[in-house]
């Protein structure tokens, strides 16, 4: 290092010489490295005579030669265990002749606010050794039939004096089990050392603060934001006031790129709780609208029809996209499409945008297949900045108000006015890495709610395998735009478009590995673009909003009502419970062994399976009895 840098990284201690070493244990990266671990190395430069970067996962050469630019060393281990801390640290000392060393990692993100005054608020203390915020006293709550297991991650942030480690050490090699920071300290603190955290949790009321007070902690000056307190269970989270976006939303306005959080959450928590934990949901009014017209988009309008009524509706609502729009339309049959024509002509005449016809084959996959087949060039070219995907096709085995609505849903809350799309657009615009946006599952005349997956999760996860998505999916309904109409940047689609589909793959005999391939692309949509680094939103209008919340709060009360505690425990109380089933004695009596005998549960299960199968085998016999004798009394108990 030159003077000039040295002189910077020992600015923030006062009169004492500063050689200060950190240990950054890198464990939560997949097959590269986020970009807010290199923002986070790169803030620690200026404080730091040394920085060794401890990678768990076994990464790819070029994410290693990325670390090796900001990192004095970077080593490769098989396991994070705290042992690797004083190991590297010991190192630091000797090859470095560091007077402290900072034990850290990927646990957050940051810095929001300047480093500088939490190092020279512990040396003002005259600490031996301490934390940035009091971490907790014991292991996290983990939620593992929720799809939330104990993460077993790096320590937050804990510095040691170079002169505290031979006790540190002596207090490591004692523990039976890891060590927690809060361990570590209150073992160093009985041996009569000075040991402090700069941001007690009893300030904040909380017994774990970078976890439910991280916004609170933004406000008053901490650095760094706890990538838990953004990652958790969202129910946990929410029983304790902790909001994820507004901690997002302080940390932008104090000068943070949002993105690096999204970036990094999108490709590693699944993609309905970050939904929830996020916020993600925006209700799009009327207001003034803050898109700017001076940096238009490219749109590519893929429209899917096989009810030509509908057609022209369709068009109208496009006419008011910003920008320059493509209308790329396929059609099952050329008798629809001769029909088709003239109307696509008129509105190009009108309006001055583009369009194009296409001829498809019948696919089971229809509107998805169309997009990933017949438009496989249209996502995969430089042309278009946005994909419009929308459809006009008759849902026949559902009511005509079921039917009327679901189309209102769709089309309004994507292409509802003028302002409300500029609105829309305006989003991608704010927010380079939002590679998605939907209207949110609908719930009016569907029972889609807690059955999102329609039994396709095991092809779903197959499909990722195939695709190398290792973002993890949500063990309720998956976030996913369960109409089929979205709009997306192209290069958040790319793992799906990029390979090579054929129409066959929709077919029932060819996409036996899938089940239906059209339900499962559908449905790992969000993972697909979260692999890649990209986020997605929600959308609804202010009418469709009050329609939906209200019906969803009164829906949610009545189910809540025989149930005690907080949701997070009724959740957690309902999955250790199982299916319901249908409520028959059968499913019932399962329900009560798994709460109160679990063990046994598992000895009964083939005879489980031979009394469902048994009762269901009833049921169905007794309901052909009651159609054949006319549902007269006593044909059905």
């Amino acid at each position: 290092m030159d003077g000039t840098s040295e002189t910077v990284r020992e600015a923030g201690v006062g009169t004492r010489p500063s050689r200060r070493g950190f240990v950054y244990i890198l464990c939560r990266a997949t097959s590269e490295v986020d970009e807010y671990v290199f923002h986070a190395l790169e803030s620690l430069r200026p404080f730091a005579r040394a920085i060794t970067v401890v990678a768990i996962p076994p990464l790819p050469e070029g994410e290693i030669q990325r670390l090796t630019a900001v990192a004095d060393r970077v080593i490769v281990e098989d396991d994070a265990t705290h042992r690797i801390y004083l190991r590297e640290a010991d190192l630091m000392i000797s090859e470095y002749e560091v007077a402290e060393v900072v034990l850290t990692g990927d646990a957050w993100f940051g810095p929001v606010h300047d480093l500088q005054p939490l190092f020279a608020d512990a040396e003002r203390r005259g600490l031996d050794a301490w934390e940035a915020v009091e971490s907790p006293r014991g292991e996290r709550e983990a939620f593992p039939d929720e799809g939330f297991p104990c993460v077993r991650n790096s320590w937050l942030w804990t510095a040691l004096r170079a002169d505290t480690l031979p006790v540190a050490r002596g207090i490591f090699e004692g523990a039976v089990v890891a060590l927690t920071s809060h361990e570590l300290l209150a073992g160093l603190e009985s041996a009569g050392l000075r040991c402090g955290a700069i941001y007690p949790g009893s300030a904040y009321g909380s017994h774990d603060a970078s976890l439910f007070a991280a916004r609170a902690l933004i406000q008053d000056g901490f650095p760094i934001i706890d990538v838990e307190s953004l990652s958790s269970f969202p129910p946990h989270l929410e029983r304790f006031g902790a909001i994820g976006r507004e901690t997002a939303e302080e940390a932008a306005a104090g000068g943070y790129p949002a993105d690096l959080i999204w970036q990094h959450l999108a490709r590693t928590v699944p993609p309905k709780a970050l939904n929830a934990i996020g916020g993600m949901l925006e209700i799009l009014t009327g207001a003034p609208p803050s898109y700017d017209p001076e940096r238009p988009f490219r749109v590519a309008a893929v429209i899917h029809v096989s009810d030509v009524e509908g057609l022209s509706d369709l068009l109208e609502r496009l006419a008011v996209v910003p920008g320059t729009v493509t209308a790329v339309v396929t059609s099952l049959d050329g008798l629809t499409a001769a029909r088709l024509q003239p109307v696509l002509d008129s509105w190009t005449a009108r309006t001055g945008h583009d369009s194009e016809l296409r001829v498809t084959p019948a696919s089971p996959g229809r509107d998805m297949s169309d997009l990933f087949v017949a438009c496989r060039d249209v996502l995969l070219s430089d042309d278009f900045d946005l994909v419009l995907k929308v459809h006009s096709r008759r849902k026949s085995r559902k009511t005509v108000n079921v039917r009327r609505y679901f189309r209102r849903y769709q089309w309004e809350n994507l292409l509802e006015d003028e302002p409300y799309v500029r609105n829309l657009l305006a989003l991608f615009q704010s927010e380079p890495r939002l590679g998605i946006v939907f209207p949110p599952m609908m719930h009016i005349g569907y029972a889609t709610m807690g059955n999102g997956w329609a039994g396709l999760r095991g092809s779903a996860q197959e499909l990722c395998r195939m695709l190398g998505i290792s973002v993890p999916l949500d063990v309720g309904s998956p976030l996913a735009p369960y109409g089929g109409m979205f709009v997306a940047r192209p290069a958040a689609l790319r793992l799906l478009a990029a390979h090579p589909w054929s129409y066959g793959d929709y077919n029932s005999g060819s996409s036996r590995r899938f089940g239906r391939l059209a339900h499962v692309q559908e449905r790992v949509l969000v993972a697909a673009a979260g692999q890649l680094g990209y986020h997605a939103r929600t959308v609804l209008s202010a009418e469709h909003a009050a329609i939906s919340h209200t019906a969803l709060e009164y829906k949610t009360d009545e189910m809540s009502s025989t149930t005690r505690g907080w949701p997070v425990e009724q959740i957690r109380l309902l999955h250790r419970a199982g299916s319901t089933g249908y409520g028959g004695p059968v499913a019932l009596a399962r329900m009560y062994l798994r709460l109160n005998h679990p063990r046994v549960v598992g000895r009964l299960r083939p005879l489980y399976r031979v009394a469902f199968r048994s009762y269901a085998i009833a049921s169905a016999g007794r309901r052909m009895i009651g159609r054949l004798t006319g549902g007269r009394k006593g044909s059905r108990p």
